[in-house]
């Protein structure tokens, strides 16, 4: 987990357009990932395509659980 250093953002406004540019990363990022797989998919049209949800909600979920001790 990466985290990060967040000065104090007083309105929703600041807030806003702190995190905007991440979003637009990972934005970017989604849709690289989904152009380099409809390419090997279009070239690979003789096996079973590759899906790639862009729902993100349960891996959110997951990385934000508490990490279990192992005994």
């Amino acid at each position: 987990m990466c985290l990060q250093f967040w000065p104090s953002i007083s309105t929703k406004r600041a807030s806003l357009g702190a995190h905007r540019p991440r979003m637009g990363s990972v934005v970017d990022d989604c849709v690289e990932l989904k152009t380099d797989v409809g390419v090997y998919n279009e070239k690979r049209h003789f096996v079973e395509p590759i899906q790639v949800p862009l729902d993100f909600t349960f891996d959110v979920a997951e990385l934000q659980q508490p990490l279990r001790k192992i005994a």
